[in-house]
């Protein structure tokens, strides 16, 4: 998603800024991957916990995943958009910052083999 995407560029990018280098150690690229992780969700959990909603209600308890939106908030508040978010922040840490360490790893791995050549 964007916001993923962008949180990790806007983090790297800062991490750069602050050591004065563009090669980043792996420390900061999982950092990066872990802030990108937790924006993504805060971001995407609200529309999860919709759809989930609307899938496991009864066969015509809703008309539309829209539909969950008024009832789940006069029985939950606001709160219930976010039902679940501590496990899953927990878990997209450090699911993400490694995935991230990964990307980063394989896209060094493969300029080494066939490095891009400088415009």
């Amino acid at each position: 998603s964007g916001c993923y995407f962008a949180t990790y560029e806007a983090s790297k990018c800062m991490f750069r800024k602050k050591s004065g280098s563009d090669d980043l150690s792996f420390f900061h690229v999982l950092v990066a991957g872990g802030f990108a992780g937790w924006a993504n969700w805060a971001w995407g959990i609200a529309p999860d916990v919709i759809k989930t909603r609307y899938q496991t209600a009864p066969e015509g308890k809703f008309k539309s995943a829209l539909s969950v939106v008024p009832e789940l908030y006069k029985t939950e508040g606001v709160r219930g958009f976010f039902k679940g978010l501590a496990p899953i922040a927990l878990r997209a840490w450090p699911a993400n910052a490694c995935c991230m360490l990964g990307y980063e790893l394989a896209l060094k791995a493969m300029n080494y083999v066939v490095p891009l050549e400088e415009y």
